[in-house]
């Protein structure tokens, strides 16, 4: 009897290493990717999102600049870096089956647009147009994405549009599209969303239900984006519509510019001979 019981044993214990073989294989637990990521001095950079793909995985950089993927399969994967006033980075990597994958990458500073010659009082923009976008883009007080940097970005869900820029988080939500994430804050915190320098609008339907337009535009409806994160930030002309009746200080600000948003008018008058 002992010969048969011993056998049954070491089957067991063969099958259950297997096993463990087997989940660590399916769950890709023999692989990581670890990185570093800094500015071109060498400087630590925190708070870039990191992306990497298939998988769709995401984390942020510490504030030493680190990063870790643990839990990978072996393969080829793909590392977006995102952070706001820097160029996005796309790097391909390959990952061995086991072991650490160490990368270093560093994120170059999108070069600042001067005017050597006049100095724009953002107060003085024009808030329903996109011509109000340009404006204080040119101020340079708050943080901006225009139409190029958004396409480059390929973003899926509105949160994507928001990468990198400080205080954002993503906030799941259902909408007429089925699941997507949009930009929230802190609970402690309050946001207040404009769209074309307006305040949200409400419509109804044929069946007299209510429902608001932004349900029905995409991401790539979406051509600027501008966001103030202190309200020291927000243009005069924006302050009122940035503080709720019933909030007990000024929230965050972010407006969306829609594809089709109207120019300002133009003083054509110089064009005539």
């Amino acid at each position: 009897m002992c010969l048969p019981i011993r056998l049954l044993a070491t089957v067991m214990l063969m099958w259950t290493f297997t096993a463990i073989a087997q989940a660590n294989a399916e769950t890709g637990q023999g692989a990581a990717v670890q990185g570093t990521i800094s500015d071109s001095t060498g400087r630590p950079l925190p708070n870039v999102t990191v992306l990497l793909e298939p998988g769709g995985r995401r984390t942020t950089s510490s504030p030493t600049g680190s990063f870790l993927f643990p839990g990978l399969r072996g393969g080829q994967y793909t590392l977006t870096l995102r952070l706001v006033g820097h160029r996005q980075r796309v790097d391909v990597i390959v990952v061995p089956p086991t072991g650490t994958t160490r990368v270093r990458m560093q994120l170059e500073r999108l070069p600042q647009v001067l005017d050597a010659v006049r100095v724009v009082d953002q107060n003085t923009c024009a808030i329903t147009s996109l011509d109000g976008f340009e404006c204080r883009r040119r101020a340079g007080i708050g943080h901006f994405r225009d139409a190029g940097e958004l396409r480059s970005m390929r973003p899926q869900y509105w949160a994507d549009m928001l990468d990198g820029m400080p205080g954002i988080r993503r906030i799941p939500r259902n909408g007429r599209y089925g699941h997507d994430l949009r930009a929230g804050v802190e609970p402690s915190r309050c946001l207040v969303e404009l769209w074309n320098g307006q305040p949200r609008l409400e419509a109804t339907d044929d069946d007299g239900v209510t429902f608001y337009p932004d349900e029905l535009w995409l991401p790539n409806d979406v051509v600027a984006i501008e966001y103030y994160d202190e309200p020291a930030k927000i243009p005069t002309r924006y302050k009122p519509l940035a503080w709720p009746v019933l909030a007990p200080e000024s929230c965050r600000l972010l407006i969306y510019w829609m594809r089709g948003a109207a120019p300002a008018l133009r003083d054509t008058t110089q064009n005539t001979r």
